[in-house]
C-alpha cells in the first residue's frame, strides 16, 4: 500500500464523516424549527416522567462507551504481521459502525424533542452530537489503535502521512 491509497483512505473517511455530520445537524435544525413554530407533535408532556428521561439518558451514555471501544474490539483480531491494507478497511468498517450508531441515537433525541417539546432531549441530543463530531477519523487514531508492525509505522513516518 502507498502513500496515495492512505491518503485516499482517510480523506474518504473524513468526507463520510463531514457529510454525515452536517446531516445530523441539519437534520436537529430542522426540528428546532419546527419545534418552536408549529409547537410539538404530540400534547403529552413529558416534563413529569422523569424515569422516561433517565432511561434515555442511560441509553445514550451506554452507546457512547460502546461506540468509543468499537475500533479497538474491531483492530483487536488483526495481528502485526497482516496486510496493512486490511486494517485500514477494518478501521474504516468499525468508524462507520460508531457514525450511523451515534447518528442514529441523536437523530432518535432529536425525535424525542420533536415530539415531546422537552429540552433534555434536544440537550442529549446536542451532546450526541458533539460526540459524533469528536469521532473524526485520522490518521492519530489509526496509528494508536492498530497492530502495525515497524515497516508499516514507518510507511506513516517515512512520507510523513
Amino acid at each position: 500500500m502507498n502513500k496515495n491509497d492512505i491518503l485516499e483512505a482517510f480523506y474518504r473517511m473524513r468526507k463520510i464523516h463531514t457529510i454525515g455530520t452536517v446531516v445530523v445537524v441539519l437534520l436537529l435544525v430542522a426540528t428546532i424549527l419546527y419545534t418552536y413554530i408549529s409547537g410539538p407533535l404530540l400534547d403529552y408532556r413529558i416534563e413529569k416522567d422523569f424515569i422516561l428521561i433517565l432511561i434515555s439518558a442511560v441509553v445514550n451514555l451506554v452507546i457512547v462507551i460502546y461506540s468509543t471501544g468499537m475500533i479497538s474490539r474491531e483492530l483487536y483480531h488483526y495481528k502485526e504481521g497482516e496486510d496493512l491494507e486490511h486494517k485500514i478497511r477494518a478501521f474504516r468498517k468499525a468508524y462507520l459502525k460508531q457514525l450511523y450508531l451515534m447518528g442514529i441515537f441523536t437523530i432518535i433525541n432529536g425525535i424525542a424533542f420533536l415530539l415531546t417539546d422537552n429540552n433534555v432531549f434536544f440537550i442529549e441530543a446536542f451532546v450526541m452530537l458533539l460526540f459524533l463530531y469528536s469521532l473524526n477519523p485520522s490518521m492519530e487514531k489509526f496509528l494508536t489503535k492498530a497492530p502495525l508492525t515497524v515497516d508499516e509505522k514507518e510507511i506513516f513516518h517515512r512520507h510523513n502521512v
